[in-house]
């Protein structure tokens, strides 16, 4: 008779452990559909319909693996119940599935939300964001919030009627089991290492294992977003084993014919030590020049500005994120695949800096931005590369807090033009600018009308282009305009007007201008291919300091420096020349486009393995 009642118990166990599998796998492939319908544009335009079925058949791995992750409670707590009378494990697992579903959702919502600004499936590293959370829901308009709380409590809900009424009545009887039930659930708790694993071979499943497309939008529709940020989280400290491509003794040859010795060039300054405006434009792609949108001139100001100074035409961000440009910009040093330097202070410490080879020359240094100065560790790089003034939103008056983030770029650049005024030259001044990042809101009437992100984009874009003129404007009746220098460049790009996909190299240009009273011989076309990390090198030339600490950066204006831009995206790097174009995803190890006439097809990965090298020494 206990024989038999012990069977009974074990089959209802194992018709629950069943279903509970069968759950979490539902919950996933819905997760995917939202992640789908999120990004519908990119779904029925940018990704092969046939591709999206695959996705989930693909994806149904890292399904699997996540899944068995989350059987292991669960069947712990099955094995345990069968030695107490009380019925335990019905209430325990109940609550267990709530928490999940909660914490779960609450990724699954934000990644496919994300998706369309950030072009990456959710990491561990665009987790470290979630640290300033409230600075992270600024930046998400309340339409998209509340399109967002629906998602997440429908996602739940949903899947917790589906429990409440399928599967939770399968637990109600329940009885001692000291030796059937333990021993079948200690197997089965051996058998899901072979899901969590990939299989029984003996290299556990990674990402590789789930890429089977040369379009990125289908391989990151197959991407299990709570199996990559745990799986990027277990692997942070092993990420530059990822990029070796061959032995640094090889490499390094190569590496250096892209930086070879730089032939001595006419200064294009008047004097030697002109003050310096640093305008940083959030996400002013390309683009966004010499276009219209819905019948209006975007950008007429830049429009104007590029033809009044140096216009470098093929200009290319290093990477995709504020984070990334700034270090490329005020270090000279690239932006990683995967992970971001900046949030490494025992790193970023070794790198040089643009700011404290100024300090040395008795400049005096300061930084504006009119959001959140701590978000995502700008303000410890900052001040820990020698910036000695930083002003961020709490530094304006209540009435300017006029945006939900805090303060528009009208604010901001008046307060840096008043600033000038009271400044002291020699002066290097940084300007972040923000209104150009979404939620894309405006204090001014709406120049571009429409509701589509490419319109809010272009819009919030032309707000930016005209306080940028009115500052270039006045600051020109300004007697420090005759000994300045103004350098306009982008932060990194973005794909809101023409849809590019996340790898796209028109998503990575940007454009970089040079004005002002202290340059001579202009207008000029640079028609060169150069990089954010190239201005370092670029300006410190031109005002004769020491610069051969900035390995990644070369003097543009050079005729012997090499015509190179080099970016990365997630699990991949662009390589572009004046005939080159080597686009390259090394999960999947192959090109999305291979062009070369003048660089080994190997070039690229040399370059990321260098990067990679010196990431890890630091």
């Amino acid at each position: 008779m206990e024989i038999k009642n012990n069977l009974n118990n074990l089959a209802q166990k194992i018709k629950f452990y069943t279903s509970y599998w069968i759950f979490w796998l539902g919950y996933f492939i819905a997760s995917r559909v939202v992640f789908l319908i999120y990004n519908w544009d990119k779904t029925i335009s940018v990704a092969p319909n046939s591709e999206i079925f695959t996705a989930f058949w693909y994806g149904g791995k890292l399904d699997l693996s996540i899944t068995g992750y989350l059987m292991l409670i669960p069947t712990l707590l099955l094995i345990i119940s069968s030695f107490f009378k009380k019925n335990i494990v019905r209430k325990t697992i109940f609550i267990y599935t709530c928490v999940m579903l909660f914490i779960l959702s609450f990724f699954v919502i934000l990644d496919a939300s994300l998706y369309g600004h950030w072009g990456n499936k959710l990491d561990f590293y665009g987790a470290v964001y979630l640290n300033n959370f409230g600075e992270v829901l600024n930046f998400i308009p309340i339409k998209t919030l509340l399109i967002n709380t629906v998602a997440f409590f429908s996602l739940i809900g949903s899947f917790y009627f589906v429990y409440k009424k399928n599967i939770h009545s399968q637990l109600v009887n329940h009885q001692k089991d000291y030796w059937l039930s333990p021993i079948v659930f200690f197997l089965c708790i051996g058998l899901s290492i072979i899901p969590i694993r990939g299989g029984i071979g003996l290299n556990p499943i990674n990402l590789s294992n789930v890429y089977f497309s040369n379009n990125t939008f289908s391989n990151h529709s197959a991407i299990n977003v709570i199996w990559n940020v745990i799986y990027t989280f277990t692997e942070k400290e092993k990420l530059h084993q990822r990029f070796q491509y061959a032995s640094t003794e090889k490499i390094e040859p190569y590496f250096h014919n892209l930086y070879p010795p730089e032939e001595q060039v006419p200064s294009v300054f008047k004097n030697q030590k002109p003050n310096i405006i640093l305008i940083i434009l959030e996400s002013f792609t390309s683009s966004l020049l010499d276009r219209k949108w819905n019948d209006a001139e975007i950008t007429p100001n830049l429009n104007q500005l590029k033809n009044q100074g140096i216009y470098f035409e093929n200009f290319y961000a290093s990477g995709d994120r504020t984070d990334e440009g700034l270090v490329s910009i005020l270090s000279g040093f690239p932006a990683q695949p995967i992970s971001y330097i900046i949030n490494y202070q025992n790193k970023t410490a070794q790198l040089p800096s643009l700011i404290q080879d100024l300090k040395k020359e008795n400049y005096h240094t300061a930084f504006y931005y009119g959001g959140d100065i701590n978000f995502a560790n700008m303000k410890s790089f900052l001040l820990q590369i020698g910036t000695e003034t930083i002003i961020d939103k709490s530094d304006f008056s209540s009435e300017k807090y006029n945006a939900k983030w805090g303060v528009h770029d009208h604010f901001l650049f008046e307060e840096v033009l008043q600033e000038i005024k009271n400044s002291e030259p020699p002066f290097f001044k940084g300007i972040l600018s923000l209104t150009s990042h979404p939620p894309f809101d405006t204090p001014y009437p709406v120049s571009i009308e429409g509701t589509d992100d490419g319109s809010l984009f272009a819009n919030s874009a032309n707000y930016t282009d005209q306080v940028l003129g009115e500052f270039i404007s006045q600051f020109k009746q300004s007697k420090k305009w005759d000994n300045s220098i103004v350098i306009i460049v982008a932060d990194h790009g973005a794909p809101y007007l023409d849809n590019n996909s996340f790898s796209d190299p028109k998503k990575y240009k940007v454009p970089m201008i040079w004005l002002g009273g202290a340059l001579d011989s202009i207008p000029k076309v640079i028609s060169k291919y150069a990089s954010q990390t190239d201005i370092a090198q670029t300006l410190l030339s031109q005002l004769q300091i020491e610069n051969t600490n900035y390995s990644y950066s070369k003097n543009i204006f050079s005729p012997s420096s090499i015509s190179f831009s080099f970016y990365t995206f997630n699990h991949g790097f662009g390589f572009l020349g004046d005939s080159t174009q080597h686009i390259y995803n090394y999960k999947s190890k192959k090109f999305y486009q291979l062009k070369s006439n003048e660089f080994p097809d190997s070039i690229g990965n040399v370059y990321l393995q260098k990067i990679s090298n010196d990431f890890s020494k630091n």
